[in-house]
């Protein structure tokens, strides 16, 4: 449980979501709809540029692990013990090796930089590993947890802040802040399991107690070590570089609430009921652009410009599944494998990974 959209432990918390699911057996439907005005030119050009997809052994392929660049990704395999972390062109369909590690690596995660590498593996079933290395295969940070299962999230702005959750067997959790490049431990920063980073030194978190209208938002300064009361509502955040999104609730009526440069703006939140719970859609924040799931008879994804409100409805009919731009927001790595890319500007889905 190393991802930073989780569900597991989280559904008490309504923080951080994952929900277990596949790409639908008919596939998402693409839309013919035209890129705004003023993008035509960056969609005849995406258009052109063919991405090749990469053939995977089914049996030793695990996952993507994000951007290495814009059209790069990194890439994660494992045979006889050992977990090859690669990257992999989309254009050009170069692969190049770039680590080995002697365990099954369960999730990982690339910096916003592409400069590092964040994995999460396992050599004994009581043991958990985090490891951190620049991706010339250089470790730079490694540490051994004793524990029943783990969480982290890792910050967008400066990788040499990790927040990292160990839990017990019977979920009883220890919270820590730690410094993978400089050094150093912060421990029982916050008392709460989740958190996610908002700009360098700011964690966020929800009230442990969930209230019917959502929970409180707390925001803890990992400098000042103080904590405040940052908003109330909250049913589950989605930090991004430049923009915060909550998703909150008030008198039975769910929507965005969106912060962009100061200004807060609001959406419309459409969410689907699984067994009279409602599910908590994965959405992402990059640049001038929202992205999230709607459900209207059939779950949607859609976009929406932080700037002008404009929504745009990208896919009809998939899976809520994870999402995550590419540096320059024009591509979109999607699924639980992170094993398609959708074109926002074309509107269309492609193969990354066959089998």
């Amino acid at each position: 449980m190393g991802s930073k959209r989780l569900l597991a432990a989280a559904l008490f918390m309504l923080l951080i979501s994952t929900a277990a699911g596949c790409i639908s057996p008919s596939g998402p439907k693409p839309l013919d709809g035209s890129a705004p005005a003023g993008e035509k030119d960056k969609e005849t050009k995406s258009e052109e540029r063919r991405i090749i997809p990469y053939k995977a052994d089914e049996t030793t392929f695990q996952m993507t692990g994000g951007w290495l660049s814009g059209d790069t990704v990194a890439l994660a395999e494992y045979s006889g013990g050992d977990t090859v972390i690669s990257s992999y062109g989309i254009y050009t369909g170069e692969k190049k090796e770039l680590a080995k590690v002697n365990m099954a690596v369960t999730h990982f995660e690339t910096s916003a930089d592409g400069k590092y590498l964040l994995l999460q593996g396992s050599t004994s079933s009581r043991h958990i590993d985090l490891l951190m290395m620049e991706v010339s295969g250089e470790v730079r940070f490694e540490h051994e947890f004793t524990s029943h299962d783990l969480s982290f999230a890792w910050n967008r702005q400066n990788p040499d802040r990790l927040f990292v959750t160990a839990f017990k067997e019977d979920w009883s959790f220890h919270p820590s802040v730690f410094y993978p490049l400089s050094g150093g431990e912060m421990t029982g920063p916050i008392d709460s399991p989740f958190a996610e980073w908002n700009g360098e030194h700011t964690l966020l978190y929800t009230a442990e107690v969930q209230q019917p209208d959502g929970s409180l938002l707390y925001e803890y300064d990992i400098r000042t070590k103080k904590t405040k009361l940052a908003d109330e509502q909250v049913i589950a955040l989605f930090p991004g570089e430049s923009a915060l999104v909550t998703l909150k609730s008030k008198d039975g009526s769910d929507y965005y609430s969106a912060s962009l440069n100061g200004k807060e703006s609001v959406y419309p939140a459409a969410l689907a009921d699984q067994e009279g719970v409602p599910e908590i859609p994965y959405a992402e924040a990059a640049g001038q652009t929202f992205l999230t799931y709607e459900y209207r008879d059939t779950r949607n994804l859609v976009s929406y410009s932080l700037t002008d409100g404009q929504k745009r409805t990208v896919l009809e009919d998939v899976q809520n599944a994870p999402l995550q731009f590419s540096p320059d927001g024009s591509l979109v790595l999607y699924g639980y494998q992170q094993e398609t890319i959708i074109d926002l500007q074309s509107g269309s889905l492609k193969s990354l990974i066959v089998f």
